[in-house]
């Protein structure tokens, strides 16, 4: 009898000790953007090409800050602070890439007339905090590349 009683004993410990199926740990998933929020100090530059040939160039330094979008969890905005700009665009992203979804038109200025471009954007933020970014609005034999580089702040 006692040997039945430790058996019982041994199987029921043993039973209550398991883990079942499908219960467990409530683990919340990590949200990637939560690495990219945040201020880069960011330096641009703007190159306009007219028939193949290079006008003055602009650069400067600004800021950039990403912030997660609340409507896509694979979506963030993306704030741009230049010297007389401010832009926001939201990125669809892809790992550490994006893409801009919602500009499809930009402006370029050329002797004093504007004209509009198509507009398509892509970047990266690396693992390293780096974020690159390179934009180009296009209008027949015109062409905007806008380039912004930085690290986070």
């Amino acid at each position: 009898m006692k040997r039945f009683a430790l058996l019982l004993f041994v199987c029921v410990g043993l039973f209550a000790s398991c883990k079942k199926s499908g219960g467990g740990d409530n683990v919340t998933p990590i949200d990637p953007r939560d690495r990219m929020v945040g201020a880069y100090a960011v330096g641009y530059n703007i190159r306009i090409t007219f028939a193949g040939k290079e006008l003055n160039p602009e650069s400067n330094s600004g800021t950039v800050t990403v912030s997660k979008s609340t409507q896509q969890a694979s979506q963030i905005f993306i704030d741009f602070d230049f010297p007389g700009t401010k832009e926001r665009v939201t990125g669809e992203l892809n790992g550490n890439n994006f893409t801009v979804i919602d500009k499809k038109t930009e402006g370029i200025i050329l002797n004093g007339t504007t004209f509009t471009g198509q507009y398509s954007a892509t970047g990266q933020i690396t693992a390293n905090s780096e974020f690159i970014y390179t934009g180009v609005s296009e209008d027949s034999g015109l062409k905007k590349t806008t380039t912004v580089t930085g690290t986070k702040k």
